[in-house]
Formats: C-alpha cells, structure tokens, sequence
C-alpha cells in the first residue's frame, strides 16, 4: 500500500469539492475573517434546523425561507444573496434564514474554511449531547465539522448547528469548536460498537422518526461517512432511503467491517479510502452490490 504523507492528507482536504465550492460568493467569502467562531456564527446567521424552529422566539415571526432540497454551498449562497443581498455574510441572528438540516450547517462551515485554506472533512455519525438533558442516553444522527487545529497540530470536530440558544437548551458547557472525546462519534466508531456489543442499536438512529434506529441505520451513516471523506459528500439521500436494504446490514458483512476499521481514522487508511472509491465505491448502488458481496477490498 503507498505511504501517503500527512501533508498530502492536509492538502486533499484543502481542496473544494463540487458542493463546497462557493463559485462566484467566493469574493465574498474572501472579506471574511479566517477565525473559526466568527465563521461559525456567519453560518448560523444565515441557517436554522427545522427542527428548532418552533424554539426560536423571535425567528419564528420572521419569513422563513424553505427549501426541499440544498445539494451544494452554491445553491445555498444563491437563495440566500436573492433575499439578503450583500448582507448574506454579516452576522445578524434575527434577519431571514434557509430552513435546513445538520448537513447543511456542516458543509456551509466547510465551503468556509476550504475558502481560507483549512483543512477541513464533514463527518456523519452521531452525537450524545441532543439526549444530554434526558435520564436516557441516545446516539443521535448527526453530520459536523473535522477540520485541522494548526495551534494543536491535530484534527478537532466542530458542531456550526449549536449556537447560543440551543447550548444553553441543551446544558453544553464544552467548547463546541474543539468537542471532548465521547460527545461525536463517527458512525465507523458506533458501528464498532455495535460488533461489541457495548451499545443497545434501540438508542441509535433519528429520534425524531419512528423506525430509522438500529444497525441499518448506521451502515447507511458509515456509507454516507465513506463519501465525505473521500471529498463527495452525498447530501442528496436520507438514511430512510436504505431502510429497504436493512436485511443487509448485518454484524458479520465484511465489507462493513472494513469500512468500520478504516473511516474512524480516515489519516491512518487515506491509500486505501481512496482505492476503494476510485474503483469500487462510487455511489451507493455500488455499496448494495459490495454489502451483498460481502468481502474486504484487497489492493
């Protein structure tokens, strides 16, 4: 297997993709300053998650922009410069939002940062600190922020969802740009998990739809994890689509394994996350056909 080098890693996530790339904004994206708090709160400015909407006192009498689907940062940039103009990127907590979901926090953090030449990944997995305020602990379905802490010379995880209003509900006290060690999980890791049996498959998943909990549902977040990680992040599937395949996502399928040993440090296995996209794994109709397979990719 070749040796890649970290610098090759750092610089591969550099690099915009075709969702994170912010096109003809990038001007604008430019004026900012290159702070991650400051981003953060560019972006939080701009979006709220459906499902805090109703929360928000002050939001909810505003008009709020909906959108079914928002595949890339370009579509987002677009809706959002139609109706706030050049105000699109001041930070202004009360002025019109796009109605969206965690992934969608994730990748306008990552267009950001990409645009001031951090490395940066979205991550899919599951977070604990949603059920934190409840007697009963939950791994929720979560997407995030991986980006490269150049102070500390390491990757730190990064929640851009989490503002002020939704920390003090939620009793966060940590530092949600640089997440302590148990509060995000990547979906490789609960997977894992899972094969251990140190994790009851009841308390993972989307709380919030009946059904989309277990073991299937985190094989589709692992799949949805693969793509990110190797710079095509699949923002246009929901974890519901594969419930059909769910007889699939077994604790013995051996190419789930694989993908279970190799997307929780992504660095350590760049080589082969690369091989295995470049030639097997391009979309999830191939991951069907590799679960059915059920074999590790030798290369």
């Amino acid at each position: 297997m070749k040796q890649i080098n970290k610098k090759e890693i750092l610089d591969f996530y550099k690099k915009h993709d075709s969702s994170t790339s912010p096109g003809r904004f990038g001007e604008y994206f430019k004026k900012l300053p290159s702070e991650i708090n400051f981003l953060i709160k560019v972006v939080q400015s701009n979006l709220i998650h459906k499902y805090w909407l109703s929360r928000y006192n002050p939001i909810s009498h505003q008009e709020i922009l909906k959108l079914r689907e928002i595949k890339t940062i370009k579509l987002i940039l677009a809706k959002l410069f139609k109706y706030r103009k050049t105000s699109f990127l001041i930070e202004n907590f009360n002025e019109r939002k796009l109605v969206v979901t965690c992934r969608h926090f994730a990748l306008f953090l990552c267009s950001l940062l990409r645009s001031k030449d951090v490395p940066v990944r979205i991550r899919f997995g599951f977070a604990t600190y949603f059920s934190a305020s409840t007697s009963k602990e939950y791994y929720e379905d979560h997407s995030i922020c991986q980006y490269w802490d150049s102070k500390r010379k390491r990757w730190a995880y990064a929640d851009p969802q989490l503002d002020d209003f939704q920390k003090k509900s939620l009793g966060i006290n940590f530092d949600t740009t640089n997440l302590p060690y148990g509060k995000f999980y990547s979906a490789g890791e609960i997977w894992q998990k899972i094969i251990k049996g140190t994790i009851d498959e009841k308390n993972i998943g989307f709380s919030r739809i009946k059904g989309l909990t277990g073991g299937w549902y985190v094989g589709a977040n692992m799949i949805k994890d693969f793509f990110a990680l190797n710079n095509s992040p699949r923002l246009d599937f929901e974890g519901d689509n594969w419930e059909k395949y769910s007889k699939l996502f077994n604790k013995e399928n051996k190419f789930l394994g694989q993908l279970a040993k190799i997307t929780p440090s992504p660095d350590k296995h760049f080589d082969l996350l690369r091989n295995i996209f470049q030639n097997d794994l391009r979309n999830p109709e191939d991951a069907i056909g590799l679960i059915k397979n059920n074999k590790e990719l030798k290369y």
